[in-house]
């Protein structure tokens, strides 16, 4: 299945975004995670590299299938629609398997951004220097706007 898009080196692409973010070679940034103490908690670099595997895992599916339904196809016309189609439908959930996982690799490396959400404790990131001065709106209508309106009909 050779077309434009597909040609795209989506692993490729997204372990030289990971390389230029953390200014190291994928097998450095493997490694120093590797190295880092037992039990500790969770850190960006653990993540991606963690997350990056399983784009790794979606990819090798994704060929896998890829394949399959390639070799079916050249064998000729089949009566076998529905194996096809479930090659189909494999390639498709692999390829959203890929793209999906690469999607959150590309969000934690953009969680170091001020007011992004800490993946590692769950819950957001704390903002420096940027306290609420002013009090939340009210999240319910005041009894005056809600009620009717002399010389208006309710019903429109």
């Amino acid at each position: 299945m050779s077309d434009d898009a597909s040609d795209i080196d989506v692993v490729g692409v997204l372990t030289k975004e990971i390389e230029g973010h953390f200014a190291m070679a994928m097998d450095q940034l493997k490694a120093e995670v590797a190295a880092g103490p037992v039990g500790a908690p969770a850190t960006t670099a653990s993540e991606v590299v963690r997350w990056h595997g399983m784009v790794l895992d979606s990819q090798a599916a994704f060929d896998r299938a890829e394949q399959e339904l390639l070799t079916v196809l050249q064998t000729g016309p089949s009566d076998a629609s529905r194996p096809v189609q479930d090659l189909i439908d494999r390639v498709a959930a692999a390829a959203a398997s890929r793209e999906g996982r690469a999607l959150v690799v590309r969000w934690l490396l953009k969680s170091d951004a001020s007011g992004a959400p800490d993946v590692t404790a769950g819950q957001p990131a704390r903002s420096h220097g940027t306290r609420r001065t002013t009090p939340v709106a009210p999240t319910t209508a005041s009894p005056a706007a809600s009620a009717p309106q002399p010389g208006r009909s309710a019903v429109r």
